[in-house]
């Protein structure tokens, strides 16, 4: 296409939008190098593609979400080696993403986003990750708890509890949400010690939220 710009300088002018008053205005540079060249990372050795979508998560018109979660996968795909330290970040963005977008079934979405969370990495983390990572759990509990009740989204929910005190388990609210789940699927003894766990929590300074004093007096039994 004659006048067509190249991929280095839609690259020059996303960052350097990127990095002016409007950051958001260097989304349709962005968009434009992904419809052209593809948002895949082995190609995008400047950042540009992940940065693009963390400026669409952030942005959040209509079709954004879903374009973010699109570029992140891409970018995750094939992910250049001086990128790997930002890796979980693109994973963030991801997930994330995945929490937000509405749309019917998206408990399969919602499963994806548990998968990056695992890939995000485990228990000992450093603490930025392991922050991000319960910001994603956090967004696919409330997404799940949104959802129509079933065995799946049951079985989800567990999933997402578990891990949820395994990276917080100083969170009283966690345990009683794992308590709670627990209980609705029949685990009812392993429901009951993550309610005592959460009561124990709620004595401490460390434990957050979740309990009230009248619950207290109901779980406490």
């Amino acid at each position: 296409m004659a006048g067509a710009r190249s991929r280095d300088e839609l690259a020059r002018l996303f960052q350097e939008t990127v990095q002016g008053a409007d950051p958001f205005a260097a989304v349709d540079f962005g968009l434009e190098m992904a419809e052209r060249f593809g948002a895949d990372g082995e190609l995008d050795t400047g950042g540009c593609m992940a940065t693009l979508a963390s400026l669409l998560l952030n942005r959040e018109q209509p079709g954004d979400v879903a374009r973010a979660a699109e570029t992140s996968r891409a970018v995750l795909a094939n992910l250049p080696a001086e990128m790997e330290s930002s890796r979980y970040r693109v994973q963030y963005d991801l997930g994330v993403a995945l929490t937000k977008i509405e749309e019917h079934g998206s408990s399969t979405l919602l499963e994806e986003a548990l998968t990056v969370v695992d890939a995000m990495g485990g228990a000992g983390n450093d603490a930025d990750r392991a922050e991000l990572q319960v910001e994603v759990l956090e967004g696919v509990y409330n997404a799940l708890v949104r959802s129509p009740q079933h065995a799946p989204v049951h079985a989800l929910t567990e999933r997402t509890c578990r891990t949820l005190v395994q990276l917080a388990p100083g969170d009283a609210k966690n345990n009683m949400n794992l308590g709670a789940i627990l209980c609705v699927v029949g685990k009812v003894e392993d429901g009951l010690l993550s309610y005592r766990a959460a009561l124990e929590l709620m004595d401490k300074p460390a434990g957050r939220g979740g309990v009230t004093a009248a619950g207290k007096g109901e779980l406490g039994g």
